[in-house]
């Protein structure tokens, strides 16, 4: 089951206490480590929504929480915070996220279901709370932007989850958000507006060439290169710096860690180029063809021209393998590593973390992702971004496209989804990777 995790010690989850104040949930528990080594244990809470006009899974991810390192009977109590309207549900009639009325089912454990049979006895889920919505609340306007063109067949859920037993019930007056209705404007030609005068004065003050030079980039080759990050999936200008303060803008692609050619020769004018050597071509190869692959070469240099250097980059385990440790505070550590050699390379914006759900197990680029579950995959990637940022100037570029789930033919590619399940997935995985993370 989802959050099932195994190790080399068993814990127990003590009896769940549940406070509310108005929308604000916290659930808290003690984690006791039962077992003869020391580990770490995730605390996870779920929640079950009423089913009303809108048909709802029969439990949600709402957050979660991980112990530090305990020794063989050492405990630590874990709470976890969420707002219950980030529940709310995407209504496509109204085109509005509502959190319907009803009783919502709080679950707490260290796995997603129940029932304990075929696992240790320390595996399991029990209901921690009933909380009472008295009316439906709109937390958010908005207007239809992807209707379908036609049907698609969805899975029914499963029936509502049975009614607790002895747990307590408590009331929540949900107060409404600000209700927001935003307007969506393709171009401006459709909007009817007039473009705005540009307000930035040293973007006024430049001439078309500088604009040119910023838009197109400048190469990290000859004389307009100011980095060593041979390899970088683009750049802006270096050129800029001394004429208006502009720095070089370098990129890398990832999301396992840096990506950058291992091998450059440091040439006498103080320039660099890849090296040309077996690794650095095996891993051009496919490119080197043609006209192309000559162009590639004559942009490399020997080892006899200049000075060989070695620039290799931590290969940090991927995204799948790092969401299975369900740890924010490991992510945050990896997201660090990354900004350190950001530094040490000259790279200003890593292209990850890759943040698309994973949704079908042949997806080229599944082992990129973090999970099957939009919170999840929030709190993670953001808090490897955390990391990344803890570092001045330094970025991330979050990717891929939205509803990307293929690899082949990638350039042609047709994602059919509903509007509430685009809106949802991606709502879920927003609130935990800007509002409570970053923000």
């Amino acid at each position: 089951p989802f959050g099932y995790g195994l190790g080399y010690t068993d814990f127990s989850v003590g009896k769940a206490s549940v406070k509310v104040n108005g929308p604000d949930v916290e659930v808290s528990a003690r984690i006791t480590n039962k077992g003869k080594y020391k580990g770490k244990e995730t605390f996870q809470i779920y929640v079950s929504c009423p089913h009303g006009r809108l048909d709802r899974e029969s439990k949600s991810l709402a957050g979660f929480a991980k112990s530090g390192e305990l020794e063989p009977k050492k405990s630590q109590t874990l709470k976890v915070r969420f707002d219950i309207r980030d529940l709310a549900g995407f209504d496509t009639k109204s085109a509005s996220y509502v959190l319907e009325k009803g009783e919502y089912i709080l679950w707490a454990g260290n796995t997603s279901t129940g029932n304990p049979q075929d696992r240790r006895p320390s595996e399991r889920l029990e209901a921690a709370a009933l909380i009472t919505v008295s009316e439906d609340i709109i937390t958010e306007r908005c207007s239809p932007v992807c209707p379908l063109r036609k049907s698609l067949p969805l899975l029914t859920p499963d029936a509502c989850a049975a009614r607790p037993k002895a747990v307590p019930e408590m009331q929540v007056p949900v107060p409404a958000r600000l209700t927001l209705n935003p307007e969506y404007i393709h171009t401006l030609e459709h909007s009817g507006k007039s473009p705005e005068p540009n307000p930035d004065p040293i973007v006024s003050a430049m001439s078309g060439d500088q604009l040119v030079r910023t838009v197109i980039g400048g190469g990290t080759h000859g004389k307009d290169s100011v980095v060593l990050a041979i390899g970088a999936s683009g750049t802006t200008s270096g050129s800029l710096y001394e004429e208006l303060g502009i720095p070089n803008v370098v990129l890398s692609d990832g999301p396992a860690g840096l990506n950058l050619t291992p091998q450059i020769v440091e040439l006498p004018d103080g320039t660099y180029k890849a090296a040309r050597v077996p690794e650095v071509l095996k891993v051009y190869e496919r490119y080197m063809f043609g006209a192309a692959g000559a162009g590639m070469k004559a942009q490399m240099a020997a080892p006899s021209d200049g000075i060989l250097h070695y620039q290799y980059a931590t290969a940090w385990p991927c995204a799948q393998l790092l969401a299975q440790s369900w740890d924010r505070e490991l992510l945050r550590s990896v997201g660090d590593g990354i900004g350190k050699e950001m530094e040490k390379f000259g790279v200003t914006v890593w292209l990850g973390p890759g943040m698309n759900i994973q949704r079908n197990p042949l997806c080229g680029r599944a082992f990129e992702y973090y999970s099957e579950d939009p919170v999840l995959s929030g709190m993670l990637a953001a808090a490897v971004v955390s990391g990344v940022q803890s570092h001045s100037g330094k970025g991330c570029s979050v990717k891929h496209f939205v509803c990307n789930n293929c690899e082949w033919n990638r350039n042609y590619s047709s994602s059919n989804v509903t509007e509430r399940a685009l809106r949802e997935i991606v709502r879920h995985g927003q609130l935990q990777y800007g509002q409570r993370d970053l923000c």
